[in-house]
């Protein structure tokens, strides 16, 4: 399951502390370079999530059922340690714009994979669907109905802010 999604970091901020609030959970902040594994305690969530959009290198809150087991030494081997982690890549806003931010999870595990359903069903009813894909050379556009984003995400763009996929040179409008 993949859930690709544009919002303000403030409101992922809340959005992801209300999740560790909501569910018994253990959360860990990932940081892909250099590599990191921190464990969050609850009330840390917000803080990490607001920090990490200030920060040059990609981060991710991942949360699991179990504890994890921490003790890996990259990205890959960490999640091949501790199957069933329910990922939050936090976009952050750059000189460039507004990075996508993607919930995602890849498991066998259904009480992991239950979980995640929910936590989808949350995060969608904090956003809308449907953004249309422009390629930056040619301005051929394609609409991305599954694509969703939320009211902050929207007023940024409103506001002049470019709103950026997750890869690649193109760009996105919200709404469609």
């Amino acid at each position: 399951m993949s859930i690709q999604f544009h919002a303000t970091c403030a409101e992922l901020a809340d959005f992801l502390s209300n999740i560790g609030h909501q569910f018994p959970l253990y959360t860990v902040l990932l940081s892909l370079s250099p590599f990191s594994v921190k464990s969050l305690d609850i009330d840390q969530i917000r803080d990490s999530v607001l920090n990490s959009c200030e920060e040059l290198h990609q981060k991710s809150i991942v949360f699991f059922i179990s504890s994890p087991n921490c003790k890996a030494e990259r990205q890959m081997e960490f999640l091949d340690l501790n199957d069933g982690g329910i990922i939050f890549d936090i976009g952050r806003l750059t000189e460039y714009g507004l990075e996508q931010s993607i919930m995602s999870i890849k498991t066998d595990d259904n009480q992991a994979f239950s979980l995640a359903k929910k936590i989808s069903l949350l995060l969608k009813k904090i956003t809308k669907s449907g953004v249309t894909a422009f390629n930056s050379s040619t301005d051929e556009s394609a609409i991305i109905k599954s694509f969703r984003y939320t009211k902050g995400a929207y007023e940024l763009q409103q506001n002049g802010i470019r709103i950026l996929p997750f890869a690649g040179g193109n760009y996105l409008k919200l709404g469609v």
